[in-house]
C-alpha cells in the first residue's frame, strides 16, 4: 500500500465545523538526546487506532513523557517525539518523532521501519479530539485516517 493509497480514508469533508487543522511544523531530533515531553493536556497524547481498507490495524500511543509505542501489522517500535510547547499562529504545533527501536517485523504496508528513522506529520484533530487524521503534506491530501482515541494501552 503506497501513501497514495492511505490518502483514501475518510477525511469529514462536506461537513464544516467537524475538523480543526492543526498542522505540524517539523523540528529536528537530537539523534541521542532525551525525549521531550509534551505540555501537559496536549491533544496528541492518547492512543489512536485505525483500521486501513485490507483489514490490517495501526495503533499509536504518545505517551505524555515524549516517548511513543507504534504498531503496523506485525511491527511494533517506540520513538521520541517533540511537540512545541505553543501552537503557531495557524493553529499548528511543531512535532517530529525518530525510532528508537523496532521488532524487525513487517508493517501493514510489508515494509521494516529502521531505528533512526524519522518521520513527520501534519495532524487534523476533529471538534470533539476524539479522532485525528495524519497526513503527509499540509494541504492534506495525502491523508491516513481517521485515528480514533481509544482508552487504555492496548499495544
Amino acid at each position: 500500500m503506497t501513501k497514495r493509497d492511505r490518502a483514501s480514508g475518510t477525511r469529514g469533508r462536506g461537513r464544516p465545523g467537524i475538523w480543526l487543522a492543526l498542522p505540524f511544523l517539523v523540528a529536528p531530533l537530537a539523534a541521542a538526546g532525551p525525549a521531550t515531553p509534551p505540555p501537559p493536556g496536549h491533544p496528541i497524547v492518547g492512543v489512536w487506532r485505525w483500521s486501513l481498507p485490507n483489514g490490517c490495524t495501526e495503533t499509536y500511543h504518545y505517551r505524555p513523557d515524549g516517548t511513543a509505542l507504534a504498531a503496523s501489522g506485525k511491527e511494533t517500535t517506540e520513538s521520541r517525539y517533540t511537540v512545541a510547547p505553543l501552537a503557531a499562529a495557524n493553529g499548528g504545533y511543531a512535532v517530529a518523532s525518530e525510532v528508537v527501536t523496532g521488532n524487525g517485523r513487517p508493517d501493514c504496508e510489508g515494509k521494516v521501519t529502521k531505528a533512526g528513522s524519522g518521520s513527520k506529520v501534519h495532524v487534523f484533530f476533529s471538534a470533539g479530539r476524539a479522532q485525528m487524521m495524519m497526513c503527509f503534506d499540509a494541504a492534506g491530501r495525502q491523508c491516513l485516517g481517521p485515528l480514533t482515541r481509544i482508552d487504555g494501552d492496548p499495544i
